[in-house]
Order: structure tokens, then C-alpha cells, then sequence
């Protein structure tokens, strides 16, 4: 009679184990869930080599003391549990339902559950181990007992819905799923609805009025917590399209404009611009993150209307590019352009926005001057990518700095203009450290292929020296040619004086003023962990291309080229016969011409001379003008009236408080 009861008992505790897990109400979030976890590609190499290390379910590999609080090792173990269960799950995977397999799953998942491991980061305990066993029960769930699951169901539970921006969505996630994975209907609306409350366009953390993302305060994270922010939301939005618990559609518009405005001028294809990242530019094979070809296809289930702008994202992440233009975005003190042949990105700072993190988990630790005038030069992708542990980070590219540990500076005027297809972008330069002071106005002229540089009112105090522009810092990849065609420059450290340009991997360098060029070039040595202290403590080997400008000690006007060319002789071309003219470089105003196109930026009330008619303006602004318009924004975001004056016709223009664009037809 007992073993019939105690039978009896078992039957009916699997029966509601199963229900549990099986209500077709809330079946098809979960279903769709595990549909894109099986869309995850899988490195067949690995997980050979990962089920070969695993013994009595651990790793032998693995540190399970460790206590990192970026990098934490021991999460390492859900993770490659997570990329098993996806392979042994996978149709036509090779380990796809071995028996072998699920029971060396199965040991692992119970050694997770029974030790319990714990991280002195919140992240991890509440976020990360969450997510990664979320995935492991829906992807094992007819195969985990009912104790194992009750397991689970507690790691999952470790979850708690706070926060904004991706921290919101990353909770109300779990949350959601912890609610359809118990068949409690009203925690999955309750967590629906607060995702999609923070879905919207404002101006605190999260998505902004010109669809860049902030997080941890007035910082660029576009392909950081933005990343997240924006698949994740898209991604739930598909689990729950034609349920009760769709998300409105103008919350998905909001997630498309997000890709299409936001990141989409932010990486070349798959390859990240450096500006958008935040501290997380100190984390190996960051940059090559760029791909969101799932989040657009899901978009486009979602909204079907904007299907061709999805698809030409998508061509862009297969390396087909557009011809994009340019554009500000005035929230983040960023601009970007982009065309067929290369991208160009700028970020900057000003005392709307903030320094980038470089003590947040160890990580970042050399990334002070991050933000302060840095450019980027994008053509093939290899650039940059993973460069970083073997930079100098006194000299980050676009950076004019001195020899000394300098950080930046806030000042009101930073902003830019643009008609979108031509822009400029200028800020108020300063940096210090506690012996010396470094100003100048800095002012960058985009059109086609080429973006001019000037630099005025460059001066220093106290005792600093070596004072230096750096034109770019990216990774050694051809020959470097200078001056005429089949001239190369030797490895090591150059110096250059009177050189006309420099050539190298498809960018042409050039000084605007006769000024000593420095071009250091050859092997670097590095190490991941020096900049990030989760990293793995290894020496990186690698080459680098510096080309600078140095400056002598007294004030100074500088400035120098940068064009796209596909070899030398085009470079050589291009420098014979400049489309460019600068028309001022002073701290009042620095301007340049393109063809039919003026760029300006006034720091102050002031004027100049351009084919032959006066331009003024009545306060300081940016200013742009080409055949038909005329466009001004505020780089002090103050807003109110500004007069121009062109060719004795006056002009009262409205500016917005934001640093947006106004434009009057001429």
C-alpha cells in the first residue's frame, strides 16, 4: 500500500511538473524562445573539445574560485553548458540527441545547482547566471527532473525587475519568462508592460531624440548596453507578436529607428566604431559585434513596411555598403559619415555628456582621453579590431594631447551641422594634468571623400611639452607611401619635414601647414589585462601606424587632411588638386569650402569673406550653407535667435535648444 501511494504521489508531482511547464497559454513565448536559441550558429570545435575537459560535471580548464567582476571565469561553465544544450538540441548538429551528450549535460547542470556559485557583482547573480539557465531549462526541459528543474527555477528567481535601459530589459526579461515558464499570466503582462514603458524617446537614460543610447549617465553605448537594449526588446517583441501581450507598434518603431538612425552610423557592416562602445572598447573581439542581421529579420516580421531599409541593413552587415552622408547626433556629441568607399567617425565631449568609464569592473583602465576629439577611419574592418592592447593611449586617433597623464576638459561649445550628405563638427578643446594646460578650437569639414581638420588658438601653460596632433592610430597593414608613388617609408620611428602626404591601406594623410610630421610604424607588444584586469594576462603582438603632427610650444595654427584613396597615385591626385579651401582657421571662426558647399564654426561674433560676399553672424553657431539652403544649429545648446548675414541679406533663424539643425531656403 505504501509504494502504491508513494507511486501514486510521483505520478501526480510529475503530472503538475509537466503542466507547469506545458500551458498553451504561455507555450508559445517559450517556444518561440527556443526557435531562436537554435539559430545560434555553433563552433562544432569547441564543443567537441569542451565535452573531452568535462569530468565529474566540471571543467578542468576552468577557475571555479575565481571572483573577477567583469570577466568572472566561472560563468564560463553556464556558457558552454548554454552552446551544448544548443548543439545537442540542434537538428543536424552532430551531437544532436546522443545520449552521451544530455547525460554530461545533465552533470554539469547539477553541479551548477548544487554549488550554487556566487559573484561579488550583482550583475552576474541577478543577470548573467539568470539568463544562462533560462536558456539551458528551455532547452532541456522535457530532460531536467522535477527536482532539477525546481533547481533551476531558484537560480532563475535570483532575478530582481529594476533599473533603466538595458539593466530594465534585461530583469523584465526574466521576469517575463521566470512568469510563462510557471504559467502565471499576470507576471508575464506585468513584465511586458514595464518593457515596454521603457521603450521611448527621451532624454535620460536610453534611447534619444536622435536614436543614439545612453547608459550609466550621458555616455555613448550604442553597441554596448544599447546592443542588448535593442535585441533583446526586439527579440521579446517577436516571441509575443499575435498574442495578448503584442507590443504596440509604435514601440517597435521606435526599436527600428534605434538600428536604422542610431546604429546603422555606427559600424561599417559588422566592424564597430570605437566611439560607441564605452569601456567595453577594453574587451578582446568587441569591435566585430556589429552584426544585427537577426534583429533586423525580426524586424521585419514585426514591421513589414520598412522591409527594403531592413534588407539594405542587412546587405551592409554582408559588406555591401551604401552611400549613407553624414549626420550629427547632438544628444551624444557624436557625428558619422559613410559611403561606398569608407566611414568616418568622430566623438567628442562637452559638459553634456560624460567621460568614458575607466573604473567600472577594472575595466578601461587607460581610456581618460576616450571621447576627446577621437576619429575614426574605418575601410576594411581590420583598422582597429582588437587593436587596443597595443595602443598608446596618450595618443588615441584625432587626439591633440602633450606628454604627460592630461585629462579632459568640459566646455559648453561642441556641435556640428550637416545637410546629410556633407557636415562639420567643432568643439572647444582643453586638456590638463596637474602641471599643465593644453587649449584649442578644433573644427572637422566632412564632404565625399575627404575630412579637413583644422586646429586654432593652440596653446599650452606651466611645463608642458611635446605637444602633438595624432592623426590616426590603427593597425600597420601595407607598406606606408609618401609623397610620390613607390616612395615607402621605412619601420620605426620617422620624422618628416615638408612632406606633401602619406599613404597607407586606403587613407591619405596630409599637414595644411608646414609642420614636422612623426610617423611611428612596426611591431607592438600589449596585453589585454593591462587595460582590463579580467582580460587574460598574455602578450599581444601586433603592428601599428601612428602618423602625428607636432607642434611647437607656442600658439599655434595647425591642421591636416584625411582622404579616402584607393592607392598612392589616387592619393597623389587628390593632394595635386585639393577640392578644399580653407577659408578661416582662427578662434573666431574656422571655415572650409567644398566645391559649392561652406562649412563654418563661429565661436563668436564674426565674419569672412567667401567667393567674393561677406558671411556673418550675430552669436556664436555652426553654419552651413550650399546652393539652396542655409543651415544653423547651437553647439551651446541655448537655443534662441541668431542672425546671418550673406551677401547683405539678413536671415533670423530659430535654434533649438538641443544643438538641432535649422534651415532656411536661400
Amino acid at each position: 500500500m505504501f509504494r502504491f501511494q508513494r507511486s501514486l504521489l510521483t505520478a501526480i508531482v510529475i503530472l503538475v511538473f509537466q503542466q507547469a511547464i506545458a500551458s498553451p497559454v504561455t507555450d508559445s513565448i517559450i517556444d518561440r524562445y527556443r526557435q531562436f536559441l537554435l539559430q545560434t550558429d555553433v563552433d562544432q570545435e569547441k564543443t567537441d573539445q569542451w565535452l573531452r575537459l568535462l569530468n565529474n560535471g566540471q571543467w578542468s580548464d576552468i577557475n571555479y574560485q575565481n571572483q573577477e567582476r567583469g570577466n568572472w571565469k566561472t560563468r564560463d561553465h553556464l556558457l558552454r553548458l548554454q552552446a551544448l544544450a544548443i548543439a545537442w538540441s540542434k537538428p543536424g548538429n552532430k551531437l544532436s540527441g546522443k545520449n552521451e551528450v544530455l547525460q554530461s549535460l545533465l552533470s554539469a547542470t547539477d553541479d551548477w545547482l548544487n554549488k550554487k556559485y556566487q559573484n561579488p557583482n550583482w550583475w552576474h547573480n541577478e543577470i548573467g547566471v539568470p539568463q544562462l539557465m533560462r536558456d539551458i531549462m528551455i532547452l532541456l526541459k522535457n530532460d531536467l527532473s522535477s527536482k532539477q528543474w525546481e533547481q533551476a527555477l531558484a537560480v532563475l528567481r535570483q532575478h530582481k525587475v529594476h533599473g533603466t535601459g538595458a539593466n530594465l530589459t534585461w530583469s523584465a526579461d526574466l521576469g517575463l519568462h521566470y512568469a510563462a515558464l510557471t504559467n502565471n499570466e499576470r507576471g508575464v503582462d506585468s513584465c511586458r508592460n514595464l518593457l515596454i514603458k521603457e521603450i521611448m524617446i527621451s532624454t535620460r537614460e536610453g534611447v534619444q531624440p536622435d536614436f543614439s543610447f545612453h547608459q550609466h549617465g550621458a555616455r555613448l553605448q550604442n553597441y554596448h548596453y544599447g546592443r542588448s537594449f535593442l535585441t533583446d526588446n526586439t527579440r521579446l517583441a517577436w516571441q509575443c507578436r499575435n498574442t495578448q501581450w503584442a507590443f504596440p507598434e509604435e514601440k517597435i518603431s521606435i526599436l527600428a529607428g534605434l538600428l536604422l538612425e542610431g546604429d546603422q552610423w555606427m559600424t561599417r557592416g559588422k566592424h564597430v566604431s570605437p566611439a560607441v562602445i564605452d569601456r567595453a572598447i577594453s574587451r578582446p573581439n568587441y569591435l566585430d559585434t556589429g552584426n544585427l542581421t537577426l534583429t533586423a529579420v525580426q524586424l521585419k516580421d514585426l514591421l513589414p513596411a520598412l522591409r527594403n531599409k531592413l534588407d539594405n541593413a542587412i546587405l551592409s552587415y554582408r559588406g555591401v555598403y551604401a552611400d549613407m552622408g553624414y549626420k550629427s547626433f547632438p544628444y551624444s556629441d557624436y557625428a558619422a559619415y559613410s559611403d561606398k568607399n569608407y566611414s568616418f567617425y568622430l566623438k567628442t565631449f562637452s559638459t553634456r555628456t560624460l567621460s568614458s568609464e575607466t573604473t567600472t569592473n577594472s575595466e578601461n583602465l587607460f581610456g581618460h582621453l576616450l571621447n576627446g576629439g577621437n576619429t575614426y577611419f574605418i575601410k576594411n574592418g581590420n583598422e582597429y579590431t582588437n587593436l587596443m592592447a597595443v595602443w598608446d593611449w596618450s595618443k588615441l586617433p584625432g587626439i591633440t594631447n602633450f606628454n604627460g597623464n592630461a585629462r579632459l576638459i568640459q566646455k559648453p561649445f561642441n556641435g556640428g551641422v550637416d545637410n546629410g550628405k556633407s557636415g562639420c563638427w567643432a568643439t572647444d578643446h582643453s586638456l590638463a594634468d596637474s602641471n599643465s594646460k593644453l587649449n584649442a578650437h578644433k573644427f572637422w569639414a566632412t564632404h565625399n571623400n575627404t575630412v579637413v581638420c583644422l586646429i586654432a588658438g593652440l596653446n599650452t601653460t606651466g611645463t608642458a611639452d611635446s605637444i602633438f596632433t595624432v592623426m590616426d592610430q590603427s593597425r600597420l597593414q601595407e607598406q606606408i607611401a609618401f609623397d610620390q608613388p613607390g616612395n615607402f617609408l621605412k619601420q620605426g620611428v620617422q620624422t618628416l619635414n615638408g612632406t606633401k602626404w602619406i599613404y597607407h591601406a586606403g587613407f591619405a594623410y596630409a599637414p595644411l601647414y608646414k609642420e614636422t610630421v612623426s610617423i611611428k610604424s612596426g611591431p607592438a607588444t600589449g596585453s589585454w589585462h593591462v587595460i582590463n584586469q579580467s582580460a587574460i594576462d598574455t602578450p599581444v603582438n601586433d603592428k601599428v601606424f601612428i602618423p602625428m603632427l607636432l607642434h611647437k610650444k607656442k600658439e599655434q595654427t595647425s591642421g591636416y587632411v584625411v582622404a579616402a584613396a584607393n592607392s598612392s597615385t589616387a592619393a597623389a591626385a587628390i593632394f595635386k588638386r585639393p577640392n578644399w579651401k580653407i577659408i578661416s582657421n582662427n578662434t573666431a571662426c574656422q571655415a572650409v569650402s567644398f566645391d559649392k558647399i561652406l562649412l563654418c564654426a563661429f565661436f563668436e561674433k564674426s565674419k569672412l569673406t567667401w567667393k567674393n560676399r561677406t558671411v556673418s553672424v550675430s552669436r556664436p553657431c555652426m553654419l552651413q550653407i550650399d546652393e539652396k539652403n542655409v543651415y544653423v544649429s547651437d553647439p551651446e545648446h541655448k537655443g534662441g535667435e541668431v542672425e546671418v548675414l550673406l551677401g547683405g541679406k539678413s536671415y533670423k533663424i530659430a535654434l533649438p535648444e538641443n544643438g538641432g539643425i535649422s534651415i532656411v531656403r536661400l
